[in-house]
This record gives C-alpha cells, structure tokens and sequence, in this order.
C-alpha cells in the first residue's frame, strides 16, 4: 500500500515525513520554523501524541502516536460543522475516522504552504506528495526512530550533535522545560535520560527513503 494511504489509527504509533519538491526548502528563516510549530500545535497535537520531531530546511520527520478513539471522537465532533456527528458518519464510511485523522494533519501542511508561498512570494506546490506515514510496529523500532529524528542533523552534516539543532524535540526532552512533546513516556522507553542521551548520540539507519 502506497505510504500516503496507510490508515491512521487510534492508539497506534507512526512515523510522519515528507521532502519539499525538488531541491527547494520550505524552510528558509526562524519565523518558518516557528510558524510551523505553532501550527503544529493546532492541527496535530490535538489527534496525537507527539514522542519526537525534526524540522529540517528540506524534509521534516514526526513520531507520533494517535490518540484513543474516544478522544479522537471528541475531538472530531467539536471541529465538526456537518449534520452528521462523528459517529453517524462512522457507521456510513468504516474509513472515516481513519481519513478525518489524515484530514486534519493535511491541513497543518496546507495551511503552511500557503503561508509559505505568501510570505516568500512562491506559487505552486511545496511538497512531493501528500505526507507520508509508515506503522511503528515495535517498541524497538519506536526507540530507533525516535533517535533516529533527532540524529537527522548531525547526518545531514548542519551540526556535530542533536543538542545543537534549534528545531527538534532533542533538547526539551532533556531538559524540564515546557514541551509539546510527551516527555515522560519517550524518557520510559529509555529508562533513563543518561540513556536516551546515549542512545541518541549514535548513529540510526532506518529502512525507508
């Protein structure tokens, strides 16, 4: 099944990421980076659970788990301007909530790559494809791939180390600052902070392109 059309499911977690078209960035200054984050805090957070992200200049990477179907549900139903409440629309369609999950993440990229081309005076579009997702199926591979995010500076050769990047979740996690990302439970998965600081100081090389 293509990437774009893997469901997105409550209680799961996946890997979100996409590449701007061609050899363009859809980064280019501090307020992009933070436009988008705000942004990211009113599309996706709400839907998910957010266990590491990276903003780079050409691509981004999100590890996330969506939340339970009864919150997704609420959720839904206060964005919710149709007839039809989440759940009448869920015993018509079983991929409803499935695509109205999706829905809402697209719109953080939609709505960004309408600021984009207004600020930075651009037409046309900004991302390969509609954003792609893949299952985290493991527990392991979740600890993977959370490193593997933060380490995507340090390998694209713009850092020495993740502490250094502005724009990943690295250092909130780390330190006690506030955070949208799920600090407690990314730290369970390592045991200790010593150890995810460890873990994400070495390289990852995930199976995806």
């Amino acid at each position: 099944m293509p990437e774009n059309l893997i469901p997105l499911e409550p209680d799961k977690f996946y890997h979100i990421y996409n590449h701007a078209i061609g050899k363009e960035n859809f980064f280019e200054t501090d307020a992009d980076y933070l436009w988008f984050i705000n942004k990211l805090k009113k599309y996706v957070v709400p839907l998910c659970d957010m266990y590491s992200f990276c903003l780079m200049p050409n691509h981004f990477h999100f590890a996330v788990r969506i939340k339970g179907e009864t919150e997704i549900k609420n959720i839904l139903n206060k964005l919710n301007t149709g007839r039809l409440s989440v759940e009448e629309k869920m015993a018509k369609d079983e991929a409803y909530l499935s695509n109205a999950i999706s829905q809402q993440i697209g719109n953080l990229f939609n709505a960004y790559a309408k600021y984009f081309n207004y600020v930075h005076q651009r037409k046309g579009t900004l991302f390969t494809r509609a954003f792609r997702r893949k299952w985290v199926e493991s527990e392991d591979y979740l600890r993977q791939l959370i490193c593997y995010v933060h380490q995507n500076p340090v390998q694209a050769g713009y850092v020495m180390t993740p502490t250094e990047w502005k724009y990943s979740s690295y250092n909130a996690i780390v330190s006690l600052r506030e955070t949208l990302v799920c600090r407690k439970e990314v730290i369970d998965y390592f045991d200790t902070v010593e150890n995810f600081v460890f873990c994400n100081s070495r390289s990852i090389d995930l199976d995806f392109d």
